[in-house]
């Protein structure tokens, strides 16, 4: 079933909000995303969640004599 189609409601004040705030830069726009680069802030860095590099996990086929290597 297919989705409704949705409009972009959002006016190009909204999109550029914050384009004009002193050392913040704006280092992507696709749309209605935009990505920031807030350093020039001042605030430090504060990380939570998953931050480090993951393992990678790589599969073989069934012929292997093991599935699974880290």
């Amino acid at each position: 079933m297919a989705r409704p189609v949705r409009e972009n409601n959002f006016t190009e004040a909204q999109l550029d909000k914050v384009d004009s705030v002193p050392r913040i830069k704006r280092l992507y726009r696709h749309g209605p995303v935009s990505i920031y680069d807030l350093r020039g802030l001042g605030v430090p860095e504060l990380r939570s969640g998953w931050f480090r590099p993951s393992r990678v996990w790589a599969w073989w086929p069934a012929s292997a004599s093991s599935r699974w290597h880290c």
